[in-house]
């Protein structure tokens, strides 16, 4: 299926289609098996409510369904997965290695996607009879930063063949994705699409990546984190800039205009974001392996800090 996808883009080559799907193939199997190993240690009951699939059309954007039953579907469009490739790996074809940086930032991205839906499905934010308003989306972002830091605390033996190892380099590619993933967003932005602006979108990301270290590890070490997710921000827009993406990233970092509507957003979301240690994403059973890394930690600091 990734191969009729391909065969419908334009410009690639027969030569070319077969690299090109076994590329894609493995990325998208890590996706797949991040997203079972996440829900591996829920309740069965709860196992069953929610499911992933991958979206061979033409499609760019991921969502989150609700059906009747209290049942969720995650859907990633490969159609992401390829216009990602296209930035990150640039012109030419070759086989991408898995234990490489580009592939880490790349792999990040799916990350970010991913867990922005699965917030949407634990949070509640799909039993509304509207669509998602914008605090939602914050509320996603930031738990999605969250979610990688996560995962590379408690994932990091299936992440390590890729190459990950900890937080801090995690927090630089960190820094690197989101500000691909949202210059994607901003090349297909249009008004009143839903979202907040893409800028606003890259600093919750990132936000969230740095809240848990925070609340663990305190301040210094969370500025550590947010410098390495800046270098990262600026190794991003050179690759950017070198990809055509000026225009982009102009609108996205040059305009006046994007914080308009940011606080107002972030202090409705206040209320939905648990920045606390002791209620870190109280209300999903989905990130509870999180909320036990942070208590381990917040153990480890408060013995150390004893007399």
């Amino acid at each position: 299926m990734i191969f009729d996808f391909l065969n419908r883009q334009k410009g690639i080559s027969v030569d070319e289609l077969n690299v090109r799907e076994d590329n894609m193939k493995f990325k998208l199997e890590f996706l797949k098996n991040l997203f079972y190993l996440s829900i591996k240690t829920w309740p069965e009951k709860q196992k069953e409510t929610i499911k992933f699939q991958v979206d061979f059309g033409d499609s760019l954007t991921p969502v989150a369904r609700a059906f009747p039953g209290g049942l969720y579907r995650i859907i990633f469009p490969v159609r992401m997965l390829y216009e990602l490739e296209q930035v990150v790996y640039g012109p030419g074809i070759k086989k991408h290695r898995k234990k490489s940086e580009e592939t880490r930032v790349v792999l990040i991205c799916l990350m970010l996607c991913l867990a922005h839906e699965m917030i949407h499905c634990v949070r509640g934010h799909l039993d509304n009879d509207v669509d998602s308003i914008k605090s939602e989306e914050t509320d996603a972002d930031f738990m999605a930063g969250g979610m990688v830091w996560g995962w590379i605390h408690n994932q990091l033996s299936f992440l390590k063949p890729y190459g990950f190892l900890d937080e801090e380099q995690g927090g630089y590619e960190m820094g690197y994705a989101s500000t691909v993933l949202t210059s994607l967003f901003q090349k297909y932005h249009f008004e009143d699409d839903g979202y907040h602006l893409p800028r606003q979108r890259l600093l919750t990301f990132m936000a969230g990546y740095i809240n848990p270290v925070k609340q663990t590890q305190g301040n210094l070490a969370a500025r550590k984190i947010g410098q390495l997710q800046e270098a990262g921000v600026s190794a991003a827009k050179l690759l950017l800039s070198e990809r055509g993406f000026d225009i982009h990233l102009q609108s996205m970092f040059d305009n006046p205009d994007n914080d308009s509507d940011y606080y107002e957003v972030m202090g409705k979301t206040n209320n939905r974001r648990d920045e606390d240690i002791n209620e870190w994403h109280r209300a999903s059973f989905l990130l509870e392996p999180i909320k036990k890394l942070l208590f381990k930690f917040s153990s480890k600091n408060n013995k150390k800090s004893k007399p």
